[in-house]
């Protein structure tokens, strides 16, 4: 029998298997964040597609799909609902057909209530926000990627800072009180998205568990696809005033 080197050891050894485990972990996350991420970016570029062709439709279309307003509140109902039930189906394990087809409506509420909103800005604004926004999302998602802090410890923080800002654009857009409050609101919404899109790419990819389940992964792209859309709305409010 050979004898181990001098140098080898039993603490040298666990210490090697943990490292390259800690290193197939992050291959695993990597993998898992691409996918995320190319799915949101293809569900926002073709968002972003559709309400730029909404502002070349005929005359009679546009003012059939602009004088219902109903249609405005009805997509804004369906996009919440949305994400409250993709949110239940975490935890009962229903269908993975479900997932698929509440994030499909998500999508497609989310992307009707933009054209409605993009009606009121001209193209150029549109593609501007665009392009903010995907830069803006991919620009944040690398520095959450590389950032040695761990933003899910001020979890709470952060929540509350979110809920108390949401409250402030709500009101304020419910209120209506002038272009000001407008732009304060839209201005509001931005600096929440810039603090919560790196928050929730780390929750993402520094969770507990090494591999999301696939409805945790849908639920994931939901919230993040559902922050970015938003994003996309108030920039294009703020920058259009």
């Amino acid at each position: 029998m050979v004898d181990p080197p001098p140098c080898y050891s039993v603490y040298s050894f666990d210490q090697d298997r943990a490292h390259n485990q800690f290193m197939r972990d992050q291959d695993e996350r990597r993998v898992q964040v691409l996918r995320a991420y190319t799915l949101i970016m293809v569900l926002i570029l073709t968002t972003m597609s559709l309400v730029a062709l909404s502002k070349l439709l005929p005359a009679s279309l546009s003012t059939l799909l602009y004088t219902h307003h109903w249609i405005y509140y009805v997509s804004g109902i369906l996009m919440a609902a949305s994400l409250i039930v993709l949110a239940l189906l975490q935890t009962s394990g229903w269908s993975k057909i479900l997932n698929d087809c509440w994030l499909l409506l998500l999508w497609g509420s989310s992307t009707i209530n933009l054209i409605l909103i993009g009606k009121h800005y001209t193209l150029n604004a549109v593609y501007l926000a665009g392009c903010l926004t995907i830069v803006s999302a991919v620009c944040l998602t690398l520095l959450a990627l590389q950032l040695r802090t761990d933003l899910t410890k001020k979890s709470c923080e952060l929540l509350v800072l979110l809920c108390g800002l949401g409250a402030f654009v709500v009101t304020m857009t419910v209120l209506r009180g002038g272009e000001d409050a407008k732009i304060t609101a839209s201005a509001a919404w931005i600096a929440t998205s810039v603090v919560l899109l790196p928050f929730v790419t780390q929750v993402f990819v520094g969770g507990r568990k090494l591999e999301l389940d696939r409805e945790d992964f849908i639920l994931a792209v939901a919230i993040l696809f559902t922050l970015i859309a938003s994003s996309f709305q108030h920039i294009l409010i703020y920058f259009s005033m």
